[in-house]
């Protein structure tokens, strides 16, 4: 086999592999976009749940992985209180996910003021200097009193009081935006 044939089958591999990845974050951004929505719909209806069935991409059971862990990566930034992405078998040939969250009824809500992120999904906010792991990441400011932390100090540590004043926390913003 020639050095030509081989790097025109490694480009087509290539196509082929960025094709299947397009898809993926394609389906991610969709499935993630209609489940806030949706959510966001039981939230105004006073309710602290929420659960969707999607239908996966038709990919291989590796693409269909890969599809789910990054949408559960995409999901682990909301800052649910609780949330899991539990796959099944629809039928012989359709695979499904089952997305069920859930967060905190804040009393007075409509009276705090809470930062809304960008509507970029594919921007993850301001980098600056975390005062938990002093480590540069992404950063989350803390509600009600607007001190900010590393997305990863914020999901991980499950924060009840802000480090730096000690108030009680009634969330966090999902990135750290400045105008």
């Amino acid at each position: 086999m020639s050095c030509d044939a081989m790097s025109f089958a490694a480009e087509l591999g290539q196509m082929a592999f960025d094709a299947k990845e397009a898809e993926v974050k394609r389906w991610v951004e969709v499935t993630l976009r209609d489940f806030r929505t949706q959510c966001k719909k039981r939230a105004r209806k006073s309710k602290s749940s929420c659960t969707v069935d999607f239908k996966l991409p038709k990919l291989p059971s590796a693409g269909r992985n890969q599809a789910i862990c990054l949408l559960v990566e995409r999901l682990n930034e909301l800052g649910f209180e609780d949330f899991d992405a539990i796959p099944f078998k629809f039928s012989k040939n359709m695979f499904c996910l089952q997305v069920k969250a859930s967060w905190k009824v804040e009393p007075n809500a409509q009276n705090r003021q809470v930062v809304e992120t960008a509507t970029d999904t594919n921007s993850h906010g301001l980098v600056g200097h975390c005062p938990i792991c002093h480590e540069d990441d992404h950063l989350v400011a803390l509600v009600p009193c607007g001190h900010s932390v590393c997305k990863k100090c914020h999901q991980c540590g499950r924060l009840r009081q802000c480090p730096m004043c000690a108030i009680n926390l009634t969330g966090a913003t999902s990135a750290l935006f400045v105008g």
